[in-house]
């Protein structure tokens, strides 16, 4: 799996993602996780399905969900160990 030596904001993270996803945030305050035993306000917009450079689906807010920090973290490091079907700990994080 390559690392994407881009910009944040070349890569879509810039003034127009942070104007959207503050709205979003405001739009849906809480941790999607929130019935799963995590009881905290998001702070992060997550792209469900990995948007890949695809601006339609970067932009697509149903493509969207509102996490909490850790949350987020947790779920992108469960996605990244099963695409890189590697072994993972009791918590699904990738063991190097």
């Amino acid at each position: 799996m390559g690392f994407d030596r881009r910009t944040a904001a070349q890569r879509g993270y810039g003034h127009a993602w942070r104007r959207e996803s503050r709205l979003f945030l405001a739009e849906n305050p809480w941790c999607v996780r929130l019935g799963d035993g995590c009881t905290v306000a998001a702070m992060v917009v997550d792209h469900k399905i990995p948007h890949k450079g695809n601006m339609g689906l970067f932009w697509d807010r149903r493509n969207w969900q509102s996490l909490c920090k850790h949350c987020h973290d947790e779920h992108k490091q469960r996605m990244e160990a099963a695409a890189a079907g590697g072994e993972r700990d009791h918590k699904g994080r990738l063991i190097r």
